[in-house]
C-alpha cells in the first residue's frame, strides 16, 4: 500500500491473473482496512495560532506574534514572526531542515562511535518517500521530514543506514547486525510504517 492508498501487487512474471485476482479476493477485508488508514491524512495546515506542529514527537502550539525577533523560534510553542507568514511554506520547512541536521548528525555521530560503523558525509535531504539511504561512497542520505518523528525512530533509521555501510543488502546477517544494537528494532519499524503519514507540515 504507497502512500497514497494507492495497492500495488507483486508477483513473478508467470503467475497466472487468476490465481493473483484470488489472493486479492481473500484479503480484500486487509486491503479495505490498509486504504482507510493510509487515506486518513492530517488535515492540510492553516498555519493558525494553536495549530499543531510536530518535532521529535511532541507536539508545539503554533504561535503567530509581531514580537519574535526570529522568523521561526522553538520554546514552550512554536513562534512565528507575523512577517514571516506570507513565505512560511518556504521558511518553515527550512527551520525544521536545520534541526534536522543539527539532531540527526549529532545521533549519528553518537551511534556511528558505538558501533565503529563511519560514513563519509551525512546529507539532509528533501526525500518524501525515502527516510535514509546509504549510497557507494559511503554517503548516509535522511529526509528532513524525520525530525518531527521521536527520537527512538529517528534513532532506528540512522542505525538501520549504518549497518548498510557494512551490509549492503536487506539479507538475514544484516537485521541480525541490527537487532544487536537495536533489539527492539521492529517495534520502530512498525510505528514508522504505521505513523509516516503524520510525518508532514504541509
Amino acid at each position: 500500500m504507497t502512500r497514497d492508498a494507492t495497492l500495488v501487487v507483486r508477483a513473478p512474471l508467470h503467475t497466472p491473473t487468476e490465481y493473483i485476482e484470488e489472493i486479492v479476493r481473500k484479503k480484500s477485508r486487509w486491503i479495505q482496512q490498509k486504504m482507510a488508514q493510509v487515506g486518513a491524512k492530517p488535515p492540510k495546515k492553516e498555519f493558525v495560532n494553536g495549530e499543531g506542529f510536530l518535532l521529535l514527537g511532541k507536539t508545539y502550539r503554533l504561535q503567530i506574534t509581531a514580537e519574535s525577533a526570529e522568523y521561526v523560534e522553538l520554546r514552550d510553542k512554536l513562534y512565528v514572526s507575523e512577517g514571516a507568514l506570507p513565505f512560511i511554506g518556504r521558511l518553515l520547512p527550512q527551520w525544521y531542515r536545520n534541526q534536522a541536521a543539527k539532531k540527526i548528525s549529532e545521533r549519528c555521530t553518537w551511534y556511528a562511535k558505538k558501533t565503529g560503523y563511519e560514513p563519509r558525509s551525512i546529507r539532509i535531504t528533501n526525500a518524501r518517500k525515502r527516510w535514509g539511504s546509504c549510497g557507494s561512497k559511503r554517503t548516509l542520505n535522511f529526509s528532513w521530514r524525520l525530525v518531527l518523528a521521536p527520537l527512538e525512530i529517528i534513532d532506528y533509521v540512522i542505525v538501520h543506514e549504518l549497518v548498510h555501510l557494512e551490509q549492503p543488502n536487506h539479507s538475514k546477517l544484516f537485521w541480525n547486525k541490527l537487532r544487536s544494537i537495536l533489539p527492539d528494532y521492529e517495534k520502530r519499524k512498525k510505528w514508522l510504517k504505521d505513523n509516516e503519514r503524520l510525518l508532514e507540515i504541509y
